[in-house]
């Protein structure tokens, strides 16, 4: 049902954005192509581009930021002219990205030196009628979808307000609604409890709470017939709502209180819990903040914030496990939408604690989407989306291996079953490295081309091009090493001295090469899917670069052949979609589900027939039924030359 509503709710959000913000950034284009370009006209080339890019980013950001700031600070009487007098200057640059003094020169007009040293003016750049009318358009809007409980309504006011920041992405209604719905479904009648108390820790838009303020209104009329004392009971006794900024904060407080004036507030804050949360802190000090340390949340339900950028190691780190975390030891019941990679125990959250939540017997999944934007429209989130449920006073789990097919589930019981002790990641193994004492010994010069102060000994991505000197395309002697990466876009070998590269596991050993990450070859769900691309054999006397990763280490070619062939087989290709949600091959959890095999002349698997046939007697090793069979037929295709160097 969540799903099925996407295509309607991105056909009404599309109507929707061509209303008052298609209004505001029609006007900025004519303001910013006729007005702009005709006033600095006589400016230096240079100059000109200059400052007429300036103002354009300025306004188009300017206009994004409208919509939030009415919902946060307007009223019946903002105008242009006095559409700065309601906030502070810190919080309306946090807010618009430009100071109260730019945005005056954007709307009363600025002076500039023109080539000859000369001032010009530049009058103001907004039109000022339809300015104002844009902003009533908006104002009227609001009111008119300010009844949350009128249920006629198949829009909000959030489909109108862009999100601002990436960890304050609106949740849309209907995933709102389906998560309230999850809650409801896990506790019966647990909003016709006038003494349940229900939080959301980093509120958005509120539209949480007043999906939960709703469901209590209808489950708490018998025992508080009189409407307007049974919001009031709710709203101070039920509900509350920490927003993590002053702009946050109106924004909810706006959207859940209304015109109630009957009402106190006092349930919802501003308070960073984000901030609170990281240092562990969150649990000890929510109730203090809302003034009532006797005071127990039941159930906390929301969005967390997901990442926060990383400006030393140049990434964004999760942020959202911390929270979590906190959530856990403040609530019996949790309710989250989180992103899914950590139940493939892939992702930037620790590994530990990803296996700590794989492990919690108190956890269960309640909604996964492999394709976050069918969630958050124009938002790429790689591994999907979860909607967790945590009870502490229930046994829900664990969640084990997570799957979201039903197939592959039953394929993994049965394989778990025979091949109990297996771990195919053990055949896994990453680049090979230098010797640097022997590299720098002949090479004193090569320290300052390598990566870490010439400390990187890994064989990096690019190392044919870093040190060209040392790696030619034929052997130079004997005891030449071929080292298997990419040069021009092109999978190659290149040979160099043995000495300047450190011993290897598989080094003198078969093995079969796989890159290292595939960003073109589709996981389950993107059927068929590849999984990975192009496996190739790598002989004895052999390494590879970063690029790719090499599997096994055999004392024989039929060996390797064998595996090179179960590599390419569907049924190990599916087994490597359990866990292969990313484009990274490279580590040995990633691999853990496919299972190992005899690839020896007495395994029970004939390894000299073609690949189908080794694929049926796979399923038939295993177990599998015709629906099994049918599922990874459906879901993998066999690979082909045309993606040998497709990385």
């Amino acid at each position: 049902e969540l799903i099925a509503a996407t295509r309607q709710y991105e056909e009404e959000k599309q109507k929707i954005e061509e209303s008052f913000a298609d209004e505001i950034n029609k006007e900025v284009e004519n303001t910013i192509n006729t007005v702009v370009e005709e006033q600095i006209e006589k400016v230096e080339e240079k100059k000109k581009k200059t400052t007429e890019d300036d103002v354009r980013d300025h306004l188009r950001g300017f206009a994004r930021t409208i919509p939030a700031f009415l919902m946060a600070y307007g009223d019946e009487d903002t105008r242009l002219e006095n559409f700065e007098v309601n906030i502070d200057e810190a919080t309306f640059e946090d807010l618009t990205s430009i100071t109260i003094e730019e945005f005056k020169k954007l709307r009363d007009g600025f002076e500039y030196p023109d080539n000859n040293g000369e001032t010009k003016v530049i009058p103001g750049l907004f039109n000022e009628v339809v300015f104002n009318a844009s902003i009533q358009e908006f104002l009227e809007t609001k009111n008119r979808l300010a009844n949350y409980f009128d249920d006629s309504l198949q829009e909000d006011i959030f489909d109108y307000i862009p999100p601002q920041k990436t960890n304050q992405i609106f949740t849309p209604r209907r995933v709102v609604k389906s998560m309230v719905d999850s809650l409801e479904r896990r506790i019966p009648g647990i909003f016709s409890d006038k003494t349940r108390k229900f939080a959301d820790l980093y509120v958005k838009s509120g539209m949480y709470i007043t999906e939960i303020v709703k469901r209590l209104n209808h489950g708490l009329k018998d025992q508080i017939p009189n409407q307007q004392e049974r919001i009031k009971w709710i709203l101070e006794n039920q509900v509350y709502a920490c927003a993590p900024s002053n702009i946050i904060y109106n924004i909810a407080k706006n959207y859940i209180l209304g015109e109630m004036e009957h009402v106190s507030n006092t349930n919802i804050i501003e308070l960073d819990t984000l901030a609170l949360a990281k240092e562990a802190k969150l649990s000890e000090c929510i109730y203090k903040e809302f003034g009532d340390v006797k005071m127990k949340f039941d159930v906390i339900i929301g969005n967390p914030p997901y990442q926060e950028e990383n400006t030393e190691r140049n990434r964004d780190d999760a942020i959202y496990h911390l929270f979590l975390d906190e959530a856990y030891k403040i609530a019996e019941k949790v309710v989250m939408i989180t992103p899914a990679r950590f139940l493939f125990n892939v992702g930037s959250t620790p590994k530990i604690w990803n296996e700590k939540m794989l492990n919690d017997k108190h956890l269960s999944v309640e909604m996964y989407e492999r394709k976050s934007e069918k969630i958050f429209p124009n938002t790429s989130i790689i591994g999907g989306i979860a909607v967790t449920y945590r009870d502490a006073s229930k046994i829900l789990g664990p969640i084990g291996t997570f799957t979201p097919y039903q197939e592959l589930n039953s394929i993994l019981s049965k394989v778990k079953e025979i091949n109990q002790e297996s771990n195919f990641g053990s055949l896994m193994f990453v680049q090979n490295k230098f010797n640097l004492d022997k590299l720098y010994r002949d090479f004193p010069d090569f320290e300052t081309r390598l990566g870490g102060n010439g400390r990187e000994r890994r064989l990096t991505s690019s190392i044919f091009n870093v040190l060209p000197e040392i790696f030619s395309d034929k052997k130079t002697e004997e005891h030449n090493l071929a080292i298997y990466g990419r040069e021009n876009n092109k999978r190659t070998y290149k040979y160099v001295s043995k000495e300047y590269i450190e011993e290897h596991p598989n080094m003198y050993k078969w093995k079969v090469f796989v890159p290292a990450a595939n960003g073109a070859s589709g996981t389950i769900g993107d059927s068929p899917a590849r999984i990975i691309s192009f496996p190739v054999l790598g002989e004895p006397n052999s390494g590879h670069t970063q690029t790719f990763i090499s599997l096994g280490a055999f004392d024989t070619k039929f060996e390797g052949e064998a595996l090179l062939k179960y590599i390419k087989s569907k049924f190990a290709r599916a087994m490597l979609g359990v866990l292969k949600v990313t484009q990274n091959n490279k580590t040995q959890e990633t691999w853990s589900k496919v299972p190992v095999l005899d690839f020896t002349k007495d395994s029970d698997i004939d390894w000299e027939k073609p690949l189908p046939e080794i694929d049926q007697s796979i399923y038939k090793k295993f177990g599998l039924n015709q629906n099994e069979i049918d599922f990874i037929e459906n879901h993998i295709t066999y690979l082909d030359e045309e993606s040998l160097n497709n990385l």
